[in-house]
């Protein structure tokens, strides 16, 4: 932390706007690593007062983005969306196909957390075919989980079950446990709406022996509260 804020003095000290611009912005992503959220937004508004001055969209749509999930971590849902789609703009004027992709995926996280459901499903639907064309095809299983999230927040739940589906065949190809037991747990949830309560138990026996495997004391709780209503 030292060391780089004597790097920003120096940069200070050179009158470099090019410079500047690209310390601001680690410095940006270095607080924000460290959760210290507002001295990251302080970093990342100057990296942008510079770069617009600059003229470069994808550095511009880039620390827009990442100031977009400061906003995110500090739960302020409304402002990340603002900031995300003054990035999905510039992303699309520049054809940035995979950047729109994470750029939509996020949009539909802000949404999703907003309530907004119906929107949140447009913003996943348009990530999908992205990540799948790019072969990005983690990115796709998330998005896929995410959005039977939503569908299950709609009461979707076969909409919802299709998605898990699809995210189970794609999970095979990490093997990733988290991934796994969160697919898991949202069919649980699936089949304990839809009544078919043996299926609901044995896949929340699945996901509790991964979340055990993890130490994931949120999950396991809500699992064994869903296990107890059964």
């Amino acid at each position: 932390e030292e060391h780089l804020e004597t790097a920003l003095d120096l940069s200070e000290d050179i009158d470099n706007i090019e410079i500047l611009s690209f310390v601001f912005g680690y410095l940006g992503i270095f607080y924000k690593k460290l959760k210290k959220i507002k001295k990251s937004i302080k970093y990342f508004e100057k990296a942008i007062k510079s770069q617009k001055k600059i003229g470069s969209k994808i550095e511009l749509s880039t620390l827009y983005h990442n100031m977009a999930a400061c906003y995110g971590v500090d739960g302020n849902a409304e402002q990340m969306l603002i900031l995300i789609e003054r990035s999905q703009k510039n992303y699309l004027e520049l054809d940035e196909t995979v950047l729109l992709g994470n750029s939509y995926g996020e949009m539909g996280n802000a949404l999703k957390t907003l309530g907004k459901h119906e929107e949140a499903i447009t913003m996943f639907n348009k990530a999908k075919p992205i990540f799948l064309s790019e072969e990005m095809y983690f990115k796709y299983t998330q998005v896929l989980i995410i959005q039977a999230d939503t569908y299950i927040d709609q009461s979707n739940y076969s909409q919802a079950q299709n998605n898990l589906v699809e995210a189970q065949k794609y999970a095979e190809k990490f093997n990733v446990p988290i991934m796994n037991a969160r697919i898991l747990f949202a069919l649980a949830k699936v089949m304990y709406a839809k009544e078919k309560l043996s299926d609901a138990v044995n896949y929340i026996d699945d996901s509790i022996d991964i979340f055990q495997d993890l130490n994931n004391k949120g999950q396991l709780s809500s699992l064994f509260i869903l296990k107890a209503n059964i």
